[in-house]
């Protein structure tokens, strides 16, 4: 944890990929990190199907079942959206 903050704040950053088994108190402090170190970058989370509500600090959402294709688009970019969760 302390390596991921530390490339956050010394790095060029664009995009922060988040897993839904990171523990909510780590995707926390990256989040903060990321937006206060790259404020214009896209924050992607990959949700499991038993997540009841997505958290809204994710810029896009895309779900564990997902294809390859999902996740290329929510990384380059694209229109910025959210797909609801289950």
């Amino acid at each position: 944890m302390p390596l991921a903050r530390a490339l956050i704040r010394h790095e060029r950053c664009g995009v922060l990929l988040l897993c839904y088994s990171v523990p909510e108190n780590w995707r926390k402090t990256l989040i903060r990190s990321f937006r206060e170190s790259c404020p214009n970058g896209r924050i992607v989370g990959i949700i499991g199907g038993d997540l009841k509500r997505v958290p809204d600090s994710f810029d896009v959402v895309i779900s564990s079942t997902d294809k390859a294709d999902a996740l290329l688009d929510a990384v380059v970019g694209g229109e910025r959206r959210r797909q609801k969760a289950g």
